[in-house]
């Protein structure tokens, strides 16, 4: 009988890295074996805390993959696409300076790509640090754009 041996590494958005090794007892093609390691790191290794390891089955169960792409469920019902790095850059100066742009305050900037249909765990403090860097933003932000006393109505004669 033929062993098949596979290594994954698994690594968090915050950067944490867990490594495992893996053995089959079967002989296996090498998309067999990626699909091994995708389960095998869908199934990850839980802590030895029964607390912890409960906590983290009910934050994978949020996510799911379609078509080879993660979302992640949203409370409001249709699914989020998670982004990489450089695609959450794009997204955010897309919906901030785009064509329909409104540049909004961070917070909002960061409801608006959720209502847009995207995630990424650092999604509120991205569109923070965004907002806090563009120019304009900073120019304008400032003033209060509502008129200092209430507005008077005027009949006429």
């Amino acid at each position: 009988m033929s062993v098949t041996s596979l290594g994954l590494v698994l690594k968090s958005p915050q950067g944490d890295l867990i490594a495992q090794a893996i053995s089959y007892e079967f002989k296996a093609t090498n998309n067999e074996v990626e699909y091994e390691a995708l389960i095998a790191g869908l199934k990850g290794i839980l802590p030895n805390d029964k607390n912890e390891a409960r906590a983290l089955k009910i934050k994978a169960y949020t996510y799911t993959i379609i078509n080879n792409m993660l979302f992640k469920k949203s409370q409001a019902g249709p699914y989020l696409r998670c982004l990489e790095p450089h695609e959450a850059k794009q997204v955010i100066e897309d919906i901030h300076d785009g064509y329909c742009g409104n540049h909004k305050c961070g917070r909002s900037l960061a409801s608006k790509v959720l209502r847009t249909g995207y995630f990424w765990p650092t999604l509120r403090a991205d569109c923070i640090t965004y907002i806090s860097k563009g120019e304009a933003c900073q120019i304008h932000s400032p003033y209060i754009h509502q008129p200092s006393e209430l507005l008077h109505y005027i009949s006429a004669p």
